[in-house]
């Protein structure tokens, strides 16, 4: 029952009115209202739910006192229904309804528990009133908003915690106990979503409710079967079995009633503690430490205090402590009063032995200087002064300045150079001490000096190059010449260092590298050096004789960058440019580079450039053709494209983008390139070139296309023929060039025919042709004619459609009955039959058009009375409609009009049954259709 007012019903007034809700069996849910009238208790009752959703088998109820009105769950096997009440009981109504889905869906055997509670889920959220659902494995959460209702995240519990939920309570606003399936109680943080503590409850015999043999609910219920117990014994129960107060949850058992407390996390420590289990209970500290967001530091450094002072302690409690101290922040703690303890009973050793990761890891970057010396005293009484060196390189530099002194007189007494280096840079900003102690210490192999002097100068943290110009300089004049050569080629492989190392030291070096072979290394010092620093023509040599490219680059680069800046003569610039264009992997690449960046440079420097790539074309040509071609041409680099005679593509690919001045070398161009095109130019650009001279490249190049179409310029038609059909003959077993070479012969013979008024000599040259395709058809070799002798090939049926428009019928009738021509015959039949279906559709459409009219001037004649003007209309002998107007009687209209229809629909039959007399009755006219239809 939701008692709203949750107060003594004596207590209430008079005229004050409380609800109540009441669920029975088969899940119908009453709202009774009571109030008091005239000494007598009224009862009003509002029905909420009609039972149709099912038997209610779990309940919650919540008193939400900063809304003003309470709210209820009402839980069936489907859905879990909020109810909103007001406290008079004057309103009630269901706001919202929560359908059960989850993994489980569908599962019978386990019932929804579900509990009420201010809840905050997850770090940084808002306190929200927050209904917590378990199902199958699950539990959900339901939190109320402004009188609203959002769906919050759904935890499932992790498999070793239990399978199925089959209670739940708040304990606190962050804790939910959870009763699995195995009786044991499961206690869940909200906040981070994760399982925290797992306690056994079955020896307790919790009280449970049965709806079947499947079906089992530790809460309130509803129904009116009897409860089977664990033993077997069955009785009705109206509590639950469980419940909450405050911080509190009673759990109801057969025989005992169990009462659970949520502890305070130093509670818990403490019970840990009392129990000997030290580290659980530091770990509880640090995840509660994690959780309440690193608050409460000084309560941490109280728990590993009495850690440390709690009995024997050793390597296990020194790392505990450690990390413990790391985890919490506090270093001074665990160098001060915990390290103290060690001391105390002479396990100081272990604690500095297990402190040395830690260092060397740089978990701990400082420490006291008690512990520093002992530390240093302990490591070097073990002999492992190494390991002191290395854990000093490791330290901050406040911890360095607490005993500089001594670390400096340790290191220098057991040569620990690196430590040397690293106290005076980092504790006292000194760079240039520690190099100078290197220089003058005699106790120092060679190999160890070159290197420490070079570790020492690369920690210098400046960009000052005059002060290592002075160290250089000293270094040079102090070491061996030996260990001064490697320190300065190092030195000038990372950074150029005007003036700090002699010309004299700097040919050493590059000797050195020669003699090494560090091309690399080289190429990276002399990036570094100033030209002027070496000679240039003696360091090529050297190169060149080595096969440096590579360095010897670099030298022509930084000879290139000193002409240009130093504003030098172009012959010189040019020279240079030269240099490095021949020694370059990539030549059109870098001449690229340099023309886009020339724009920054001045005439001079461009001219130079532009005369460079012109005197290196040859190997800008070898080096990548199309590279150097895209160069040339898009850079202007030739003004006159005589200049590229020795380099036809590159030549050809300038003309070609540009007016053609000179179009006979351009056809030379193309006679060497791409003959297959030179017919094209030569035929589309009549006038523009020498017609002899062309002739002549055409012969010597055997282009016979183009040969053929300049004779026939000429004037010589035999020659031109004679060359084309020489030119098909020659490509027949080629597919394309031969449809070409027939396509320029056809072209050549309509040209004639139309420009010679010698019409024998135009129709022979046609029939020429036509024999020799005729003959091309008969060899096996060709690929386009067909197989079949009475089948025509492609080219066969073009001459053919083309002569007939230039050559009489009647000749191509007599050639075809020739025997050489014989292939031909059923090709000029089908043309003669598609003459005929023409013919006759024409006169057929002819008679049509008569009929139209004559029933059109009929018509118009019926609507006249006495006389009328009627126009008749005729066909003459040539095919063309005649119009002829008459004035008749009326009475004689109609016997004219029939005669009219009778005369023009006539029917002229011209069908032939023999082949030969069609080819006599067409003899004298053209196979080819009339231009007008």
């Amino acid at each position: 029952f939701l008692d709203t007012s949750h107060a003594n019903q004596s207590s209430l007034p008079s005229s004050k009115k409380y609800a109540a809700l009441s669920i029975d069996v088969g899940g119908v849910v009453m709202l009774l209202t009571i109030s008091k009238m005239l000494m007598v208790r009224v009862v009003d009752a509002k029905c909420l739910l009609d039972g149709a959703a099912g038997a209610i088998v779990a309940f919650s109820n919540c008193e939400m006192s900063n809304a003003g009105t309470n709210l209820a769950s009402l839980s069936t096997m489907r859905d879990t229904f909020m109810v909103s009440i007001q406290p008079t009981g004057s309103e009630a109504k269901v706001t919202y309804v929560w359908h059960l889905k989850g993994k489980d869906e569908g599962k019978k055997g386990w019932l929804p528990s579900t509990s009420w509670s201010l809840a905050r889920l997850g770090e940084g959220r808002a306190c929200l009133y927050t209904l917590a659902r378990g199902w199958g494995n699950e539990i959900q959460f339901l939190q109320s908003v402004n009188n609203e209702f959002i769906q919050a995240e759904t935890f499932e519990v992790p498999v070793q915690y239990g399978t199925v939920v089959m209670a739940l309570e708040w304990l606190q606003s962050s804790t939910l106990a959870i009763l699995n399936e195995e009786y044991e109680f499961c206690v869940l943080d909200v906040v981070s979503m994760t399982m925290v503590e797992k306690i056994s409850m079955k020896g307790l015999q919790l009280v449970w409710t049965s709806f079947s043999q499947s079906q089992h609910s530790f809460h309130s219920s509803f129904i009116s079967k009897p409860v089977e117990l664990r033993d077997g014994n069955s009785e009705n129960l109206k509590r639950n079995a469980l419940n909450e107060n405050q911080t509190s949850l009673f759990l109801l058992g057969i025989k005992t009633l169990a009462i659970a407390k949520v502890q305070r996390w130093t509670q818990r420590v403490e019970s840990l503690v009392s129990r000997g289990l030290w580290l659980q209970g530091l770990a509880l500290a640090l995840d509660q430490y994690e959780l309440n967001g690193h608050r409460e530091r000084n309560k941490m450094a109280e728990i590993i205090l009495q850690y440390a002072t709690s009995g024997n302690v050793g390597r296990e409690e020194a790392g505990a402590c450690i990390e413990f101290c790391l985890e919490i922040e506090r270093t001074d703690v665990l160098f001060g009063t915990i390290y103290e303890c060690f001391v105390n009973v002479g396990k100081h050793a272990e604690f500095l032995e297990v402190l040395e990761p830690y260092i060397l890891n740089r978990l701990v970057a400082g420490m006291g200087p008690l512990v520093l010396k002992d530390f240093v005293e302990h490591y070097q009484s073990q002999g492992k002064i190494l390991e002191v060196e290395e854990c000093i390189t490791h330290l901050d530099p406040a911890t360095i300045r607490s005993d500089l002194d001594t670390l400096v007189k340790l290191s220098k007494k057991y040569s620990l150079w690196s430590a040397l280096i690293y106290l005076f840079n980092t504790g006292l900003n000194d760079w240039e001490s520690p190099i100078r102690i290197l220089l003058k210490a005699t106790n120092i192999s060679s190999e160890v000096r070159v290197e420490m002097l070079l570790k020492a100068m690369d920690a210098v943290n400046t960009d000052d190059e005059l002060w290592e110009s002075q160290i250089l300089s000293v270094v040079e004049q102090e070491l061996p010449q030996n260990e001064a050569v490697t320190i300065s080629s190092f030195r000038l492989e990372k950074r150029s260092i005007p003036g700090g190392v002699s010309k004299e030291m700097i040919g050493k070096v590059l000797t050195r590298l020669l003699i090494e072979g560090e091309q690399l290394r080289m190429v990276k010092v002399l990036n570094n050096c100033d030209i002027c620093m070496y000679n240039v023509d003696e360091i090529s040599t050297h190169l060149k004789a080595y096969g440096w490219n590579e360095a010897l680059q670099t030298v022509y680069l930084n000879s290139l960058h000193a002409a240009i800046n130093s504003g030098q003569s172009l012959q010189r610039i040019e020279h240079a440019y030269l240099q490095v264009i021949s020694t370059c992997t990539d030549p059109v690449t870098f001449c690229h580079e340099q023309l886009s960046q020339s724009l920054d440079h001045s005439h001079l420097v461009r001219e130079a450039l532009r005369n460079a790539i012109v005197k290196s074309l040859k190997l800008l040509f070898r080096s990548s053709p199309d590279k150097a071609c895209q160069l040339v041409s898009a850079n202007e680099i030739i003004t006159d494209a005589t200049q590229l005679d020795d380099f036809p593509l590159l030549q050809y690919e300038y003309m070609k983008k540009r007016e053609i001045q000179d179009h006979l070398l351009f056809i030379r161009l193309l006679a060497k390139l791409h003959p297959e095109q030179v017919y094209d130019y030569v035929s589309s650009n009549e006038g523009v070139y020498p017609l002899d001279e062309t002739l002549h490249v055409c012969k010597k190049h055997n282009i016979k296309d183009a040969t053929s179409y300049l004779l026939e310029r000429t004037g010589d038609m035999d020659g031109a023929l004679d060359t084309i059909l020489e030119c098909i003959d020659e490509m027949k077993n080629r597919e394309h060039s031969f449809e070409h070479a027939v396509g320029v012969a056809i072209q050549m013979c309509e040209r004639n025919s139309i420009t010679n008024l010698d019409t024998d000599q135009s129709q022979k040259m046609w029939f020429r042709l036509l024999e020799k395709l005729i003959l091309s058809s008969s060899s096996s070799e060709s690929k386009d004619i067909g197989s079949d002798k009475d089948e025509p090939s492609i080219a066969l049926r073009n001459v053919l459609h083309s002569m007939m428009v230039h050559v009489e019928s009647k000749n191509i009738l007599k050639l075809v009955r020739s025997k050489p021509f014989g292939v031909l015959k059923k090709t000029v039949k089908a043309m003669v039959d598609a003459k005929y279906l023409e013919n006759n559709m024409l006169k057929m459409a002819s008679r049509l058009i008569v009929h139209d009219m004559l029933h059109l001037v009929k018509a118009k004649h019926e609507k006249l009375n006495r006389s009328t003007t009627m126009t008749t209309v005729s066909t003459n002998s040539t095919g063309i409609v005649e119009e002829n107007t008459t004035v008749i009687k009326k009475e004689n209209e109609d016997s004219l009009l029939k005669e009219g229809l009778r005369r023009k629909s006539r029917k002229q039959t011209c069908w032939y049954t023999d082949w030969d007399e069609k080819l006599e009755f067409l003899g004298s006219t053209q196979l080819q259709l009339d231009p007008q239809f």
